[in-house]
């Protein structure tokens, strides 16, 4: 079983593409819980790799060339995986790491290389802490068995239930008869309660049997099997159960017209114990209780008994009967105590039948498994698994068991101690017959398939010592019968899917010197009785969902070595009782929740040498007490929220290898005597914290430094000269500081430098060209800072350079011809440089090139047609150049392409050659010459998100084959020559979300279909000539923020239905044919802030809904159409509007106020309508051609209200005026019609009064009044009056 080291990876991979800014470095590390997966487990682990793997500095290398991550070692918090957690055993010698991973003058490193180790039989065997053999012996010696101290619970036991049985019949009638008088109700009560308490005592006599049983004589709890299995005795139980039945219930029926209660008594406690039995069995079989053999036994004794009772009732009850009178009642009622005597006597030979053969069946059953011996055993366990690579294809009963793949047989060949068949391909389930094997000792089935629980019935192998079950797919929960394997030693059954809780039986196993339960599904809280093992050597929780602090029984387990509970989510404090492991050497609880300070009995840990505490939440100062830890080679504090100053030394911690402090908030600065001539510091991290100040010149004594990291801090300053002491490093990161200055020259003597990240300073100047002299460099960052002049040719001979990232300097000059020289390089990175000249042929020649970014430079030329050489290219960016002419038709064969951006710049001819790569998921050619049609070979690319191609000089139609891209998300076409229809082909890309086809030349009627692109964000089809309506189905694409139509040939209304578009920012209608009014809808697009509708034919008025608008901010523009009606007083709302275009419309009335209360408005236009009256004082600020083109308007900045010719008044007043003068003439006629009625009847009364002053003298003249013509007066004709007697004279009027 090979061994396996994870290290922790910071891996630094710069995104590059054109539109991201974002130069953070993306760290990949074991802190953020990046594990080993189990394949990759098992690949490492499995016995047939022959692959020598080796680790170097936190990298897997093989004898095979890999490639490199570009990966920066922390400390590993899975530094013993569930393959490694082992011990050394007796005789193992322990050797000192080695972070070389080379062997030294005492051994070989456990913790840097991988290598194969053989056990016993071609299996693996037991690998120790140390990567060497444990020494074992075939024969362990058993320890001894405790005994049973419980000798109280064996006599209370039987006591209690003798006293259940006894005390009743001596006490219980005197009890109830002093309560009760009737003698009857005294009888059944009698009754009743003397089975009650009988049942009660035997359910504690069985509580009682359970606790005392002890761990190694746990019955089987299969048994209940082993019965069944017999065909004899499941007819027989069957039978008895039947009749036991069956008789007591038709004997009641039958005898009891003339027996009544008598059969009862006889009859009802015997059904009863049944049904309590048969309670009592389930229970048993349900708890899986060691107590369920007893319970047939005590309740046939006891059904005996009641039998006999019954009996003895019936007996005398029958001699009562024959003493009287023998009438016929009388003689029934004997002959049915006879009958129901004689079904007594058949019941009590059914219970001795039923108690004989259950005593039968169970010592027939443990004779026939013991004779059966392990070879039949065995046969049932193999065809439980599933062995598709035949590895049991010799077990067979022709042979000898003990010559079976996998078994070890004991000295006298008699029974299996042994079975390793790990990594043997099986799959299918643990079978339960391996509790058959009672010699079994060592049961290894690690790294298969297999499935299913693990079986309790393990628990019953008394002789087991080491189980092996990790790295398979088990699941369920952890059985708590493998606590009652009292000589268990190695428990190993991590890595699967196990759940549930850890169980408190764990605690049981005294003898366990190994627990690794690490990988699995396991929630819940560390047991507390995990501190009675006291044996206990080495304990992995690692990878699971614990919970609750860390119980501080812990220091219970004097012997641990190894305590490893990372990952997890274990909080509260780091119990100080761990201070009590003194022979502890490994200590792993990273990520976790723990809080609180770093206990200091840590520092008493004597043996100590990995401290692994990242990834929690401890505060407080790092305690001084660590330094006492002298053994320690590794400590890892990264990632909490520790704060203070340094106070650790290696002048103390004289084997402290690694160091690493990252992610906390210290402070101050490196103390003078950190580093001593014989320290072992080989890694050292101050990365994210709070230092400053310059260079910490006392890490210059650090001689054995390998790898420094104090990035993310705030150190200033130039690097110093003499950074070339530290002769030895390999990695050095000091990026995001305020270093300054010049890059020293001295650099160009770390000979053994690979990793150098300078980025995110303040570095002036050039690169010295002493660089050139770092053979090893592999990885150079130099991005956002502030250097400048040539890129030194002496770069190029650094040919082990993978990655150069030179983004956002000042480099000047061209790129060195010689750049073809770096033959491994894979990353070039010079965007946002001032680069010129032509880009070299030679960069050709780096063929194994993946990322090419030259990107905003000056750059001229045409592209290389070498370029077809770089096949591993996936991403070439050379936007914002002055690149020219047509592109190689060689790109056709880079088909590894995957985002291509060539925009601004002068290329032209057709873009065919790269479309050459299915692989594209990126395309942007904007603001170039290109020609010609858009090639369909570019749908090939199923996986294109992004394509633009506008700013170019493109024509025909987009491909039907468009209908293939079923990934795409922005699509932009705009400022072509493409004409025809839209294809409806576009409605295949549903997760469109930006579409802009505008300043083209398509036609045709405007696509309903895409409404259907429910997640299109911005829709720009502006300036091309499509006709028709605007469909309703745009309302549906709920998403949109920009809808832009302008200047196309759109008719009809505006469709209500754009209301639903509440996400909406930008509405563009101008230029088209719309007419009819403004719908009120538009209210409801309440995050619109620009709006333009002017050059249609709308009507109507302005809505007042617009004042909803309130984060309309660019511009209201209505002009051009053919509104009416007045401006509403409700835009004076709009507060936030700078822009506004009313003009050209038939608008009337007065400027309302409302318009000058707008602070942000900057430009106003209102001319060419038919406003009047005087303009708002706000408004003289505004041009006059803001308001020519109304005539009746007046005031600043138009001419003066008040030297107008003419006045003319506002609409409203008029009205008023023209109501009043009508209102008053109204009033004068009617008043005037008043007086003239008023003058009529006084006359009238004035001549009445006349006449009736001269009598009967008059008459004759009164008569004379009327003159009529013949018969004209009788028929209604004409008469004709005598006006003198009409009017009175003046003297009556004077009389009167």
């Amino acid at each position: 079983m090979a061994m396996e080291a994870s290290g922790s990876l910071s891996c630094f991979a710069p995104f590059l593409s054109p539109p991201i800014k974002c130069r953070q470095s993306c760290l990949i590390s074991l802190r953020q819980r990046s594990f080993v997966t189990k394949q990759n487990r098992k690949h490492l682990t499995s016995t047939k790799a022959a692959k020598p793997w080796t680790c170097r500095f936190g990298m897997l290398k093989s004898t095979e060339q890999l490639q490199r991550k570009n990966c920066f070692p922390v400390v590993s918090e899975d530094f013993f995986p569930e393959e490694v957690i082992e011990l050394s055993g007796s005789g193992t010698e322990e050797l000192p790491l080695d972070l070389d991973g080379n062997v030294d003058d005492e051994g070989v490193s456990p913790t840097v290389s991988y290598e194969q180790s053989e056990g016993s039989g071609g299996k693996p065997g037991f690998v120790s802490f140390y990567s060497l053999q444990s020494a074992k012996e075939n024969v362990v010696p058993s320890p001894s068995v405790k005994k049973n101290q419980n000798s109280l619970l064996w006599f209370a036991g039987p006591a209690v239930l003798v006293a259940s049985f006894i005390l009743p019949s001596l006490y219980l009638r005197r009890i109830i008869s002093l309560i009760f008088e009737d003698s009857l109700l005294t009888d059944f009560l009698i009754l009743f309660f003397t089975e009650a308490l009988f049942y009660c005592g035997v359910a504690v006599f069985l509580l009682i049997h359970f606790l005392w049983s002890p761990g190694n004589k746990v019955p089987a709890t299969s048994s209940y099997g082993k019965l069944t299995t017999q065909m004899g005795h499941r007819i027989s139980s069957v039978a008895i159960l039947m009749l036991s039945l069956i008789i007591p219930m038709v004997t009641m029926g039958f005898v009891w017209p003339w027996t009544g209660p008598a059969a009862s008594a006889a009859l009802a406690p015997y059904l009863v114990g049944i049904v309590v039995q048969f309670a009592f069995e389930q229970y048993a079989k349900y708890t899986k209780s060691p107590s369920w053999p007893v319970i047939p036994v005590v309740f046939q004794v006891y059904r005996l008994h009641q039998l006999n009772r019954a009996a003895q009732l019936v007996t005398a009850l029958s001699f009562t009967v024959r003493g009287a009178e023998m009438t016929a009642h009388n003689l029934a009622i004997n002959n049915s105590l006879g009958t129901l005597l004689s079904v007594l006597q058949i019941l009590g030979l059914i219970c001795i039948w039923s108690l004989s053969s259950f005593l039968m069946s169970i010592f027939l059953s443990n004779t026939s498994a013991e004779s059966l011996g392990d070879s039949y055993w065995l046969l049932r366990i193999k065809s439980s698994f599933v062995d598709p690579d035949n590895a049991l294809s010799n077990w067979s009963s022709a042979t000898s068991i003990c010559s079976w793949n996998g078994l070890t047989c004991s000295l006298d060949q008699a029974h299996v101690i042994g079975m390793n068949l790990s990594s043997s391909g099986l799959s299918g389930v643990i079978s339960p017959d391996f509790s058959h094997l009672s010699s079994l000792q060592t049961l290894d089935l690690s790294m298969n398939s297999l499935s299913g629980p693990i079986p309790g019935e393990l628990g019953q192998l008394e002789n087991l010592r080491e189980l092996l079950l990790y790295t398979n797919s088990l699941s369920g929960k952890i059985p708590h019968e493998l606590g009652f394997l009292p000589k268990l030693e190695v428990l190993r059954i991590g890595d699967n899917l196990l759940s549930g809780e850890i169980p408190k039986s764990i605690g049981n196993l005294t003898e366990l010197k190994v627990l690794g339960i690490s990988y699995c599904l396991l929630n819940g809280s560390v047991p507390s009785e995990i501190g009675n093992l006291k044996n206990l050597e080495s304990l992995d929780l690692q990878q699971n969902a614990l919970t609750s602090p860390i119980p501080s029984e812990i220091g219970g387990c004097e012997k641990l070595q190894i305590f490893a509970a990372s990952n997890n989510m274990l909080q509260g404090d780091i119990p100080a009782s761990i201070g009590k492991l003194h022979s502890l050497q490994v200590l792993n609880l990273a990520n976790n929740s723990f809080s609180g300070k770093i206990p200091t009995e840590l520092g008493s840990l004597q043996e100590l040498n990995y401290l692994n505490l990242l990834g929690n939440r401890l505060s407080g100062a790092i305690p001084s007490e660590l330094n006492l830890l002298s053994q320690l080679q590794k400590l890892d504090l990264s990632g909490n929220n520790l704060s203070g100053s340094l106070n650790l030394f290696t002048s103390k911690m004289k084997n402290l290898e690694v160091l690493v402090l990252s992610d906390n908030h210290l402070a101050g600065d490196i103390p003078a005597s950190f580093c001593m001539n014989d320290s072992k510091l080989q890694m050292f991290s101050l990365a994210r914290n709070g230092f400053s100040g310059k260079f910490p010149l006392e890490l210059l004594s650090c001689f054995s430094l390998k790898q420094l990291d104090l990035s993310d801090n705030k150190f200033l300053g130039e690097l110093p000269s003499e950074i070339d002491k530290l002769a030895y490093l390999t990695d050095l990161y000091l990026n995001n500081n305020s270093f300054s200055g010049k890059l020293p020259p001295e650099i160009g003597n770390l000979s053994n430098l690979k990793f150098l990240s300078l980025y995110g300073n303040g570095i002036t100047g050039e690169i010295p060209a002493e660089i050139g002299k770092l053979n090893k460099l592999s990885v150079i960052y130099l991005y956002d800072n502030h250097m400048s002049g040539n890129i030194p040719k002496e770069l190029t001979n650094c040919t082990s350079l993978t990655e150069i990232d030179f983004f956002g300097n000042h480099f000047s000059g061209s790129i060195p011809d010689t750049i073809g020289m770096l033959k491994n390089l894979i990353l070039l990175h010079l965007r946002q440089n001032e680069l010129s000249g032509k880009i070299p042929p030679s960069l050709g020649d780096c063929a194994k090139l993946e990322m090419l970014a030259l990107a905003d430079n000056k750059l001229s030329g045409s592209i290389p047609s070498t370029f077809s050489s770089l096949s591993e290219l996936s991403l070439i960016t050379l936007y914002n150049n002055s690149l020219e002419g047509p592109l190689p038709e060689s790109l056709f064969l880079l088909k590894n392409l995957k985002i291509i951006n060539l925009s601004h710049n002068k290329l032209n001819g057709s873009i065919y050659p790269l479309t050459g790569s299915t692989s594209l998921t990126v395309l942007d050619l904007t603001n170039n010459s290109f020609s010609g049609s858009i090639p369909s070979r570019l749908a090939l690319s199923k996986n294109l998100i992004r394509v633009r191609l506008a700013g170019n000089t493109l024509t025909g139609n987009i491909p039907l084959e468009f209908s293939l891209l079923k990934e795409l998300i922005f699509l932009d076409l705009s400022s072509n020559s493409l004409s025809g229809e839209l294809a409806v082909s576009l409605s295949n890309s549903t997760k469109l979300e930006h579409l802009m086809l505008n300043d083209n030349q398509f036609s045709g009627k405007f696509p309903a279909w895409l409404g259907s692109l429910k997640g299109l964000g911005e829709l720009d089809l502006s300036s091309n000539d499509f006709s028709g309506t605007i469909p309703k189905e745009l309302g549906n694409c709920s998403a949109l923020l920009k809808l832009s139509l302008h200047t196309n040939k759109l008719s009809g209304q505006i469709p209500p239905e754009l209301g639903n578009l509440s996400s909406l920012n930008v509405l563009n209608l101008q230029g088209n044919n719309l007419s009819g009014n403004i719908p009120s809808e538009i209210q409801h697009l309440q995050k619109l802030f620009e709006l333009r509708l002017s050059d249609n034919f709308l009507t109507g008025e302005i809505p007042d809904e617009l004042e909803q608008l309130t984060e309309l901010q660019v511009i209201l523009d209505l002009s051009h159409n053919q509104l009416s009606g007045e401006i509403p007083q409700s835009l004076g709302n709009l507060m936030k509007l700078e822009r506004l275009n009313l003009s050209n419309n038939r608008l009337q009335g007065r400027v309302p106020s409302s318009l000058g209360k707008l602070s942000s408005l900057h430009r106003l236009d209102l001319s060419h309508n038919l406003l009047q009256g005087k303009l708002p004082s706000a408004f003289s600020s505004f041009p006059v051609s803001a308001f020519v083109g109304n005539k009746r308007l007046c005031g600043a900045p138009l001419v003066s209200c008040s030297s107008s010719s003419r006045k003319w008044l506002p609409k409203g007043e008029v009205i008023a005026i023209i109501v009043a003068i009508v209102f008053t003439s109204a009033v004068i006629c009617l008043l005037m019609i008043y007086i003239m009625l008023r003058i009529w009847t006084v006359w009238r009364q004035v001549s009445v009064s006349n006449n009736d002053g001269f009598g009967n003298e008059n008459k004759g003249q009164d008569e004379e009044k009327w003159v009529c013509y013949g018969d004209e007066k009788k028929k209604g004709g004409y008469c004709k009056m005598n006006s003198k007697n009409m009017t009175p004279s003046p003297d009556n009027q004077l009389k009167k």
